[in-house]
C-alpha cells in the first residue's frame, strides 16, 4: 500500500482543498454559501478518492481515480458558476481554477498506458502553469 501523501496528485488535491476552504470563507451568505459548501465537499471528495486509490485492490483503482477526476472537474464547475454569478471575484476564481487544473493533471497522470499507478518523485519538478493561467484568465475575462 502506497502512502498517498507522497503522490503529487494527492498533494495538489490537498492544496485545492485548502484554497477552496479559504476562498469559501469569503463568500457572502445565502445561495453563495450553499454553492461554496458544494465546492468544498467536491474538493474534499477528490482528495479522499486519491487517498483511497492507494489503499484499494487493483480492480478498484481505476474507479477511485475516476472519482477523483470527476470531483476535481466538479470543483471547476462551482468556481465558474460562482464567478459568473458575481459571488467570486475574477482573481480568486483564476487562482482556484489553476489549482483545480493542476490537481486534475496530476490525477490524470496517475494512469499509465498499462493501467498502473504512476508514482513520480520530486525530481520531476513542478508543473509550469504560466500558459495555463493565462488561458484561464483570458477565458474568464471574455465573459
Amino acid at each position: 500500500m502506497r502512502d498517498h501523501r507522497t503522490l503529487p496528485a494527492y498533494q495538489h488535491a490537498h492544496e485545492l482543498v485548502t484554497a477552496v476552504h479559504e476562498t469559501v470563507q469569503q463568500l457572502p451568505g445565502g445561495e453563495a454559501a450553499g454553492l461554496g459548501a458544494r465546492m468544498e465537499a467536491a474538493a474534499h471528495a477528490a482528495a479522499a478518492a486519491v487517498a483511497r486509490a492507494c489503499a484499494v485492490p487493483g480492480e478498484q483503482l481505476l474507479g477511485q481515480i475516476d472519482e477523483a477526476s470527476r470531483r476535481i472537474r466538479e470543483v471547476g464547475y462551482y468556481v465558474d458558476i460562482a464567478q459568473r454569478m458575481g459571488y467570486l471575484p475574477l482573481g480568486p476564481a483564476v487562482e482556484l481554477l489553476e489549482r483545480q487544473t493542476l490537481a486534475g493533471v496530476e490525477v490524470s497522470s496517475l494512469l499509465q498506458e498499462d493501467g498502473g499507478v504512476k508514482v513520480s518523485g520530486p525530481e520531476e519538478g513542478p508543473l509550469d502553469t504560466q500558459d495555463l493561467a493565462a488561458a484561464v484568465l483570458a477565458s474568464l475575462s471574455a465573459r
